[in-house]
């Protein structure tokens, strides 16, 4: 059972600790007692305890009384609907879900050449030197930047994040070593 479920349920929870980050904290308005504050935080936040900690550092105590959450790429609230609508939808044979492409139309688009695609496809890194036709716009993508690799015929084949690798200590021609590699590709993706 979930923690949010165990507290509903009126059972006493404690929370385990955890490193978050919390990339923003703005008030949006004060309606005393009520404060509306927007946050964006790391994955794993629970922001029932945020909140809770906040009162509790500044001595009034804090509750939260609703949440909502923010745009993630593509995906907006406006373009939520209940799960009853889901349903009608779904035995009417009327709903419309996002392919993967749509949903990550967000990310920076890096076309694979098809001698390469069999190696995204099997999750295998790849070298910057190895997208010649492609070092100016991947080349200037921030470290950790995610991005979409995609086949020559358009079909989403993974996502991945821009991560820097140094040159191993053996390694002959360290001058010519491109160090930058593509990795995390979570491939696959008919």
């Amino acid at each position: 059972m979930r923690l949010y479920e165990r507290a509903r349920a009126g059972e006493e929870v404690e929370v385990p600790a955890r490193p978050i980050t919390v990339h923003e904290a703005v008030v949006l308005g004060v309606e005393l007692p009520r404060v509306r504050i927007r946050f964006g935080c790391s994955k794993g936040t629970y922001v029932r305890v945020l909140i809770s900690e906040l009162g509790e550092a500044l001595g009034c105590g804090a509750h939260l009384f609703g949440a909502r959450p923010h745009p993630l790429g593509s995906f907006t609230l406006a373009d939520a609907l209940p799960l009853a609508e889901v349903k009608a939808q779904a035995e009417a044979g009327t709903l419309r879900l996002r392919g993967l492409s749509e949903a990550l139309a967000h990310l920076t688009l890096v076309p694979i050449e098809p001698e390469l695609e069999w190696r995204v496809r099997a999750g295998q890194k790849l070298q910057l030197r190895e997208l010649a036709s492609l070092e100016g716009e991947v080349g200037n993508l921030p470290e950790g930047s995610m991005f979409r690799a995609v086949a020559s015929t358009g079909a989403l084949l993974a996502s991945g994040k821009r991560s820097w690798t140094a040159p191993s200590a053996g390694c002959a021609d360290s001058t010519n070593y491109e160090d930058f590699r593509i990795s995390r590709l979570t491939g696959g993706i008919p």
